[in-house]
C-alpha cells in the first residue's frame, strides 16, 4: 500500500467509497472543492497496482487541525487502511505546525473510536444530533501533539 496526495484523477473514485461508505456522502463535486481548498488536505491510500483503497482529509488552521474525513473501501477494511492513513494525517498536521487534532465520529463506529483511541485520541465530548442520515450523535476527539 502507498499512501500519497489525492489526484485530481482520484476524485471520481474517492467519491464514489464516500457514496459506498456514508449515508450522507458528499457529492464528487463538493469533495472536489473540499480537496481543494486552501487549508485542507487530502490523501489517498493505493494498492500496489493503484487501485483506491481509501482516503483521508484534515484541515489545518492556525495551530488547530482537524480530520473531515477517513473513507475505506469496504472489502479493504481490517487491513490497516484507516490506520495507516489516520497517522499520516497526524504526521503532516504535526509537521504544519498543528498542537492539535480534532476529529468527530459516529457514536456507534465502535472499530473507528477504537482505533482513534490506539492512536492517542481523548473522547472529549458528545454533539448530539449532529449526524443527520441516519440521525445520531457524533463523539468529539482530540489528539494533543504535546502529550506524544
Amino acid at each position: 500500500m502507498k499512501i500519497c496526495a489525492l489526484t485530481e484523477e482520484q476524485i471520481s473514485a474517492a467519491a464514489a467509497l464516500e457514496a459506498g461508505c456514508f449515508q450522507d456522502g458528499v457529492s464528487e463535486s463538493a469533495l472536489r472543492d473540499f480537496v481543494y481548498a486552501e487549508s485542507n488536505h487530502y490523501l489517498a491510500a493505493l494498492s500496489e497496482d493503484g487501485i483506491l483503497l481509501g482516503y483521508g482529509g484534515f484541515s489545518v488552521a492556525a495551530d488547530e487541525a482537524e480530520i473531515i474525513t477517513v473513507a475505506v473501501s469496504p472489502d479493504a477494511r481490517r487491513c490497516g487502511i484507516g490506520r495507516a492513513l489516520t497517522q499520516r494525517m497526524l504526521d503532516d498536521a504535526c509537521a504544519l505546525g498543528a498542537s492539535v487534532m480534532y476529529l468527530e465520529v459516529r457514536a456507534s463506529n465502535t472499530a473507528a473510536r477504537a482505533l482513534y483511541t490506539v492512536l492517542g485520541f481523548a473522547e472529549i465530548g458528545v454533539r448530539r444530533g449532529y449526524y443527520r442520515v441516519p440521525r445520531e450523535d457524533a463523539v468529539l476527539m482530540r489528539f494533543d501533539f504535546s502529550e506524544k
